[in-house]
């Protein structure tokens, strides 16, 4: 069994699948306020953490058969994965319902506004922002880039990646069932 972990703070968001085991251990951690009087230790926690397998495995790999007639940097996948949704953290998914809801590109500024406003999500400041994207990229990789960001006007400018009309399209679609329910 997997245990969806989440963590959140000022400035950083992370979520990822561990262990049971691993579960625990965190709890005793949290719950002694990281005192070592059980036997468990911060770096003992990250050890184990670090070496188990999860179910977090990337969905996005391009296949490495060398039957395979295609270049792997060329494919692309027609598909969100398909626990993407159920595994988006809050930040996450008021992130993507703004861009989506965007007329092009927001600013950093404009963005954490729109989340605050919109969905009630606070940041914390923009890299906050940063961090909500790297809990994208480590749930299913550093292909997996459902979020363009560009820099100018010493800004970072988002907005959905038009690269990948696909996930918009899944994203249009998933969002838009939910309002009607």
């Amino acid at each position: 069994m997997t245990v969806t972990v989440t963590i959140s703070g000022e400035g950083i968001e992370f979520e990822r699948e561990i262990t049971e085991n691993t579960a625990v251990q965190l709890m005793q951690l949290t719950i002694n306020n990281g005192a070592a009087g059980n036997g468990t230790s911060e770096e003992a926690l990250t050890d184990t953490a670090a070496t188990e397998p999860t179910d977090a495995d990337d969905e996005h790999t391009a296949p490495t058969d060398a039957s395979d007639d295609t270049d792997a940097d060329q494919q692309e996948p027609e598909a969100l994965p398909s626990n993407f949704f159920r595994r988006l953290s809050t930040k996450q998914e008021a992130m993507i319902k703004v861009l989506l809801d965007a007329d092009g590109q927001l600013t950093s500024s404009e963005l954490r506004q729109q989340m605050e406003e919109d969905h009630g999500v606070e940041t914390g400041g923009g890299r906050a922002l940063a961090g909500i994207i790297a809990g994208l990229t480590r749930k299913y990789g550093n292909d997996f880039e459902l979020i363009d960001v560009q820099w100018g006007d010493d800004q970072g400018l988002y907005q959905l990646n038009p690269d990948y009309p696909q996930y918009i399209e899944e994203i249009e679609d998933y969002f838009g069932e939910q309002q009607e329910d």
